[in-house]
């Protein structure tokens, strides 16, 4: 099953990336939660597909120019761990930005309940021993 969530991750992130949120959400569970944790500017939670979705326009809306990609994905039982590099210039200063942040995806029998946006691989793998085991919904 953690290669079958490594190939829903990598469709995910690519469905995103080209804008089909039909695949993206796919296997979203309704009651999901999205994560974006401090370092990270203005650490929240969002709910629900639609709360995923508005974490990845919120990820997004400061660049003009944004090439997101796919980089190093780990398996970790029910946990896939996903670097994402991102390359681009920002609308309010026109500064060319290249970064990695590192993304946690946390499915229970195939649907995906919880996505975290860390700032680092090290907190990624860090965060993982403070997941509950499965998580609650």
């Amino acid at each position: 099953m953690s290669q079958e969530n490594v190939e829903r991750v990598r469709e995910i992130i690519e469905a995103f990336v080209s804008g089909d949120l039909r695949t993206a959400l796919r296997d979203a569970h309704t009651g999901m939660r999205t994560h974006r944790l401090a370092p990270l500017p203005d650490p929240r939670t969002y709910r629900g597909p639609a709360g995923m979705l508005m974490a990845w326009g919120e990820w997004t809306a400061p660049y003009e120019e944004l090439e997101l990609t796919v980089g190093e994905l780990i398996e970790a039982d029910h946990h896939v761990i996903a670097e994402i590099r991102q390359h681009g210039r920002r609308k309010d200063s026109g500064e060319v930005v290249d970064e990695q942040f590192w993304f946690v995806y946390t499915f229970v029998e195939g649907e995906l309940v919880q996505q975290d946006m860390l700032a680092s691989k090290r907190q990624a793998l860090r965060g993982l021993a403070m997941l509950e085991d499965p998580p609650q919904l």
